[in-house]
């Protein structure tokens, strides 16, 4: 899939030549995650997250993030520590980005997109990976300062899904430092 975005991305920012190249972003932040499962099973992976994106319309912008896994977390079963670790190798998104201006330079915005992403599990004699994709969405605030750098955090639900009959789920908090060109 990442090989996917990375080839339509660029693309897709080249199909809308009403945008100004001033509309176009990169960012760069932390990721702290969030994996829940039905059997009370959890762990807080942390991770590095790119955005780059583009405004089609003035408030409309396509977006895409890239998370790389930086630290493991414990695996926690009923709260409980089971010696197992858990961590984010990799995610990918691809977002429709919708902003609500709350002041010339702050923005609420809305993410309505697609994900796909890989843990990684081991420990007690097992290393499992699983993958998963599905629907995302998210909402975040963004200051931009004097210079069109910009400071935004968000917060996004990644994955909301079954995987071998168990349902869980993955959101993350991130900050974001960026600028636009």
């Amino acid at each position: 899939m990442l090989k996917k975005l990375a080839v339509a991305v660029p693309f897709l920012l080249l199909a809308f030549p009403g945008a100004s190249l001033a509309d176009t972003y990169i960012g760069i932040g932390h990721h702290w995650g969030d994996y829940k499962n039905e059997n009370e099973v959890k762990s807080d992976p942390t991770g590095l997250k790119l955005t780059i994106g583009k405004y089609l319309l003035p408030v409309i912008a396509i977006e895409a993030h890239f998370l790389k896994g930086i630290g493991s977390d414990a695996i926690k079963v009923s709260g409980l520590d089971n010696g197992s670790q858990m961590e984010l190798d990799r995610a990918e998104s691809l977002f429709l980005r919708g902003d609500l201006p709350l002041a010339e330079r702050v923005n609420l915005y809305g993410l309505a997109g697609y994900s796909t992403g890989r843990l990684d599990a081991a420990g007690g004699g097992y290393d499992v990976t699983d993958k998963a994709d599905g629907v995302s969405y998210g909402v975040g605030l963004e200051i931009v300062g004097q210079n069109n750098s910009y400071i935004s955090a968000e917060y996004i639900q990644y994955l909301d899904e079954s995987d071998n009959g168990v349902d869980f789920e993955y959101k993350g908090v991130n900050v974001n430092l960026g600028m636009r060109f």
